[in-house]
C-alpha cells in the first residue's frame, strides 16, 4: 500500500504551533518593558528642560503594578495601583489608584518610550486623555529616566 504524504491541513495543531512560534520571533512586543525604577520630574511645557520641574518623583513598576513617591524633600508617597498600556500612536497608559475605603481614581494618559527615557502625559482624574505631550491643565507631563541597578 502506498504511503500518503502528510499534509499541513491534516495536523492543525502543529500548524498553529509553528505559526505562533514564528509570529513570536518576528513581531515586536506590543508592551514596552517598563519593569524597574524610573526617576524624573513633572516638567513644564513640552519638557524643554527635562531635568527640572515642580515635582521630583520616582515610579517603581513591576508587572502591572506601579508605585509613585516624591523625592523632593519629604519623600511622600503619591499612591499606588495598577496600570494598563494599549499600543497605538501614541500608546496609551492608564493607571488606577485604589484609595482608602476602596475608591478608585483613574488617570488617563499617553506614553512614549525611547531607550531609558519615558514620557508619560497624564490627566488628573475625571478629565479626558491628553492628546499632546505637554503640561497644560488638567494634564501634566512626566519625563523619567530608568535607573540602573
Amino acid at each position: 500500500m502506498p504511503r500518503r504524504p502528510v499534509l499541513w491541513c491534516a495536523c492543525p495543531a502543529v500548524l498553529l504551533a509553528v505559526t505562533l512560534a514564528f509570529a513570536a520571533d518576528t513581531q515586536p512586543a506590543t508592551r514596552p518593558a517598563l519593569d524597574g525604577v524610573w526617576r524624573g520630574f513633572t516638567v513644564e511645557g513640552k519638557g524643554e528642560r527635562p531635568d527640572r520641574g515642580p515635582v521630583q518623583l520616582e515610579l517603581t513598576i513591576k508587572g502591572d503594578h506601579i508605585t509613585a513617591r516624591r523625592l523632593d524633600g519629604n519623600k511622600e508617597g503619591l499612591g499606588e495601583g495598577d496600570y494598563r498600556i494599549t499600543p497605538g500612536q501614541p500608546a496609551t497608559m492608564d493607571a488606577t489608584e485604589v484609595r482608602a475605603r476602596g475608591r478608585a481614581r483613574t488617570y488617563l494618559g499617553i506614553l512614549s518610550q525611547e531607550g531609558d527615557t519615558l514620557r508619560w502625559c497624564v490627566a488628573t482624574p475625571n478629565n479626558p486623555r491628553p492628546t499632546e505631550f505637554e503640561t497644560k491643565r488638567p494634564n501634566f507631563l512626566l519625563v523619567l529616566r530608568r535607573q540602573k541597578e
